[in-house]
């Protein structure tokens, strides 16, 4: 018996419980504001927006943004990173052509005493490395320049020099070979090879490195020989063999 009063007892206590929440929620709905009257809504109305509820909607939208902003980006999508900046080529010195003609100046009139002359291995290696464009070593600039090569020291420079004119002149010569004229007066090409062993030994002491850069340099130097025009072609063989001259005065003084 006193098992069964306990759980009536209790059913009433749950039942009271039951109504006075329901009371208070009858009397906060008969006090709460209009659906226009915002100044007396309190947290616990449920259709009155509260400050917790404003921050969360700002940054909801906050979050929006920023993955729209992604989204739009293909290169962060995919990768997840901002984009590497893009680097900027480096542009191309040019040496002033006045700057190679007084050095070749100063060495000339070293022993006179009316110039300052110092060695510079740039610019040697300039003034050796353009010697056959005639913009860029004018006829004057070469004149003092072949003297200045035949006083060149060192075998591998000067057997460097040396080979590149003698491959200049020959391929002149193979060139005007194969500007032979038919019988009824129209020029006609013969494959003319040149000589293969010209070069051979700079190339068989030279680093693969230095090798790629020889081959870089071979390939521009015979686009430009191919634009080259007949009369410019033939002044290029007239210094090629100038310089194998003043090699030869060179060796036997």
């Amino acid at each position: 018996m006193a098992a069964g009063k306990n759980k009536v007892h209790r059913k009433k206590r749950i039942s009271k419980h039951v109504l006075e929440s329901q009371k208070r929620r009858d009397d906060d709905q008969q006090t709460a504001p209009g659906p226009d009257d915002n100044s007396g809504a309190t947290t616990d109305d449920p259709i009155a927006p509260s400050s917790k509820d404003g921050n969360t909607s700002a940054t909801n939208a906050a979050i929006k943004s920023l993955s729209s902003d992604k989204i739009s980006s293909p290169t962060t999508a995919l990768s997840g990173k901002d984009p590497a900046p893009k680097k900027k080529k480096k542009k191309k010195r040019t040496r002033d052509p006045s700057l190679g003609h007084a050095y070749l100046s100063s060495w000339k009139h070293r022993s006179s005493g009316e110039g300052v002359w110092k060695f510079n291995k740039n610019t040697q290696s300039w003034l050796i490395k353009n010697m056959y464009d005639c913009d860029k070593i004018p006829k004057g600039t070469f004149s003092l320049l072949i003297d200045y090569i035949g006083g060149l020291k060192g075998e591998a420079m000067r057997k460097r020099v040396d080979e590149d004119a003698v491959k200049r002149a020959l391929r002149y010569k193979n060139w005007e070979k194969s500007q032979v004229k038919d019988d009824e007066g129209n020029l006609k090409s013969e494959n003319v090879n040149e000589d293969p062993k010209t070069g051979d030994s700079a190339k068989e002491n030279a680093s693969p490195k230095e090798e790629n850069v020889e081959e870089k340099e071979e390939e521009s130097d015979e686009t430009r020989w191919e634009d080259l025009s007949s009369h410019d072609k033939r002044n290029e063989y007239k210094r090629a063999r100038k310089v194998i001259d003043a090699m030869k005065v060179g060796i036997e003084t």
